[in-house]
């Protein structure tokens, strides 16, 4: 090898080094923005969600409104439920003394 070869044999290490390096900095962005838009994506699920929150509460508050007209009754038909029953035995009691 003369010294011109072993020159052009470096220069082309050193170019093949230096691609080899852009390459791998190549894929690392790739990577990095696949990933960012990954990120993104989730951003935009997350706003599409938060957006739909208004309607969720909505219609939470409103099941919850119904069920607590309902709650306030319950305690009274439970107290004439009972006092039916106890009608009912004072009624029994009646008829198998008085017959």
């Amino acid at each position: 090898m003369n010294m011109p070869e072993a020159t052009d044999a470096a220069a082309l290490a050193q170019v093949a080094a230096q691609v080899a390096v852009s390459v791998a900095q190549q894929a690392a962005h790739a990577e990095r923005l696949t990933d960012h838009e990954g990120r993104l994506r989730l951003v935009e699920t997350a706003v599409v969600s938060l957006s739909s929150l208004p309607t969720i509460v909505q219609d939470l508050e409103g099941r919850q409104r119904a069920d607590e007209k309902w709650r306030y009754a319950l305690p009274m038909t439970a107290l004439c439920a009972l006092f039916s029953a106890v009608a009912a035995v004072i009624t029994a009691v009646m008829q198998v003394k008085g017959g």
